[in-house]
């Protein structure tokens, strides 16, 4: 399984997150949708090739996706995922 690609997406989309929310960088959160999905594309092989059949690397990436989903309720993150300026709970 391709960890460090896992890695490296992740890494990339808080790398756009924060030059975007951070520092207003403008038109470079489209590309967070390449590297979102270029996570979960890995996730699925990972899971296809028993890859969190050890413990240690299941309670490992339950932990990680708790933190992501406790920083997409504490942080800046629009409930919709996409700035919409109609959608309801957007910051738009």
């Amino acid at each position: 399984m391709g960890t460090r690609l896992l890695i490296c997406a992740g890494g990339g989309a808080i790398a756009v997150d924060v030059l975007t929310l951070q520092y207003g960088v403008p038109y470079i959160n489209f590309t967070n949708f390449a590297f979102v999905w270029l996570a979960v594309h890995q996730l699925g092989h990972a899971w296809s090739e028993d890859y969190f059949a050890k413990p240690s690397r299941a309670v490992l990436t339950a932990l990680a996706g708790l933190i992501a989903f406790v920083l997409v309720l504490v942080a800046a993150y629009m409930l919709g995922g996409i700035g919409l300026e109609s959608y309801p709970g957007t910051s738009g």
